[in-house]
């Protein structure tokens, strides 16, 4: 848990560590109850609860941190609002294409397993009905 004391930028990093670990586990929890049906349709649906939840999380510290510290800097140092909209989206658009490419990491991840699962799975039903 983070203190108090420590500093925004640390408590963030903190928070933000635990939030990737904790969906990383969601995807593992997910993977293994993918064969299950009706589990795995409520795993799913907890899982983008709690992805929603996240993201919220993410945009509400995102946005406060910008109003609180970076708005008030770049005024100081003579940037025009136009300058600082400008700078926000730019960040944003670098955040998105992380998270984007992120993403599709995981997603081809998640599909060569799958692949890699349903291949061995073919091999023993080959290799069972070829002894019979």
């Amino acid at each position: 848990m983070c203190s108090p004391d420590e500093p925004l930028s640390s408590q963030l990093g903190a928070t933000l560590e635990t939030i990737q670990s904790l969906l990383l586990k969601l995807i593992q929890q997910g993977e293994t109850l993918i064969q299950q049906g009706e589990k795995a349709r409520c795993v799913r649906g907890i899982n983008l609860e709690v992805l929603q939840e996240v993201l919220a999380a993410c945009c509400a510290g995102r946005f406060g941190l910008w109003d609180s510290l970076a708005v008030p800097a770049l005024i100081e140092d003579g940037r025009t609002s136009h300058e600082i909209a400008s700078l926000f989206e730019s960040q944003t658009t670098k955040g998105k294409a992380v998270a984007y490419g992120l993403a599709k990491e995981i997603k081809d991840q998640l599909c060569a397993r799958q692949a890699d699962s349903l291949d061995a799975t073919n091999k023993d039903e080959d290799e069972s009905s070829s002894n019979q």
